[in-house]
């Protein structure tokens, strides 16, 4: 990616769907352009400087400022079509950048990418707890999970540094059938990738290290949620996880130019 994308600047599309039994999906079927919308829609209710807070009935309790965006002239609403990178079937909305951070986020899974390297399945048996404070993480508290967690960020806070600990930034799926059967994708690894990118499922990202010359690699480890209440400023962005611009003119506007296909 780095090569095709950021040295060559060329488009590059993403393909998630990589099996006959995944294309027959709702997941799959999903019209892009409705997609795309969802994802537009929603990163335009996001604005730096807001302050914004997430609850979940788990017991999560976090309150924040919006930072800004990547490019602070474009800010969050940005569209695909304007970069070479193209996630099919659609991701995730923009990275949030997050300051001022503070309280307690409880999660019971993560994105399967790098759950692998901590030894743990991304569906866990204990939710971990983690106390915020100012962007940064001071206690992971839980079963096995949180253990090897633990030891995970200190051996990576040798190759890396401090910014393991980091806690700045958080976005959320946009698919609103972004989840499959078992008997259509067996593997749970691929299922919790899919369900990731699922219109309710909100990650933030634990820790947010710059690669260095010895250790060339993004970390990206994550806590997912999925019945979040996210309000910025006076937008409310998810109430118990239901992504609200499902329900938005522009979005039903466009579901509507596909009849027979899933809708939102």
């Amino acid at each position: 990616r780095q090569y095709v994308e950021f040295e060559r600047k060329l488009p590059m599309v993403r393909n998630f769907a990589t099996t006959g039994p995944l294309l027959l999906t709702d997941w799959a079927l999903t019209p892009q352009e409705l997609v795309s919308e969802i994802r537009y829609q929603a990163a335009r209710l996001i604005q730096a400087g807001l302050d914004f807070q997430i609850t979940d009935p788990n017991g999560t309790r976090l309150e924040g400022v919006i930072g800004p965006a990547r490019n602070p002239e474009k800010g969050y609403a940005v569209r695909r079509e304007e970069g070479t990178y193209l996630p099919w079937p659609e991701w995730v909305a923009p990275p949030i950048r997050v300051e001022k951070t503070s309280g307690v986020f409880i999660f019971d899974c993560m994105l399967s990418w790098w759950s692998r390297y901590i030894g743990i399945s991304p569906y866990f048996s204990e939710p971990v707890r983690l106390q915020i404070e100012n962007n940064r993480i001071l206690k992971i508290e839980g079963g096995l999970e949180a253990e090897r967690l633990r030891r995970f960020l200190e051996q990576m806070r040798a190759r890396l540094g401090d910014g393991v600990y980091a806690f700045d930034t958080l976005h959320f799926g946009v698919h609103p059938h972004a989840e499959v059967e078992p008997y259509k994708c067996p593997s749970p690894l691929y299922r919790r990738l899919i369900e990731h990118s699922n219109s309710r499922n909100l990650h933030v990202h634990i820790g947010s290290p710059q690669a260095t010359k010895e250790y060339p690699y993004w970390m990206h480890v994550t806590g997912d949620i999925r019945l979040p209440t996210f309000r910025v400023g006076a937008n409310l962005i998810h109430d118990r996880g239901h992504l609200t611009v499902l329900d938005s003119p522009q979005v039903k506007q466009i579901a509507a130019k596909y009849p027979g296909r899933p809708g939102v």
